[in-house]
């Protein structure tokens, strides 16, 4: 069995307008979802992720220097499927980030502050991601079913999915 860890943070400095946006329209403590692996040929923490302009892996070091780890989610996985999230995360490295689907996305969000129903004009990219689509395909990977749309879902909803039913791994930090 291997540990793929699911993580919530949100950006370290106070004025990063972005996370802060974000945070407001989910109401929530964080803003970005990541999955942090351990390198175990180095016995380092990397941090996978849909963040800056691609999709990349950090330096858990590097990662702490401008976010803040809020919650995290550790899932048992067995070998085979831990080969598989590997090889599904070297497919998707470099592709971009989706821009165009966030803004979407925080239209969307905005108008639910505010009762109204708004669709994201800039969904069904299969070329670019953003973290929490990212994060929704590698749980769908692991071979774990969760309903929805993953190009609608937001932070919020990948915790409360977890929350629900994987409560028992919740790591509050």
């Amino acid at each position: 069995m291997v540990k793929i860890i699911i993580g919530f943070s949100r950006a370290r400095s106070k004025t990063a307008l972005f996370s802060k946006g974000i945070m407001w329209a989910q109401g929530t403590p964080f803003s970005h979802v990541y999955i942090k692996l351990n390198w175990k040929a180095i016995n380092k923490l990397l941090i996978y992720q849909a963040s800056g302009l691609q999709v990349n892996f950090e330096s858990w070091d590097h990662f702490q220097t401008h976010a803040v780890a809020v919650s995290e989610f550790e899932i048992d996985v067995s070998d085979e499927t831990y080969k598989k999230i590997a090889s599904f995360m070297y497919d998707q490295l470099n592709k971009p980030y989706s821009i165009k689907q966030i803004l979407g996305m925080c239209c969307v969000l905005f108008g639910q502050k505010f009762n109204l129903k708004i669709e994201n004009p800039y969904k069904n990219r299969s070329d670019a991601f953003v973290c929490s689509e990212l994060v929704i395909d590698i749980i769908k990977t692991a071979g774990i079913t969760i309903e929805g749309d993953p190009e609608d879902m937001g932070p919020l909803e990948v915790f409360n999915f977890l929350h629900e039913n994987f409560a028992d791994k919740l790591i509050l930090l």
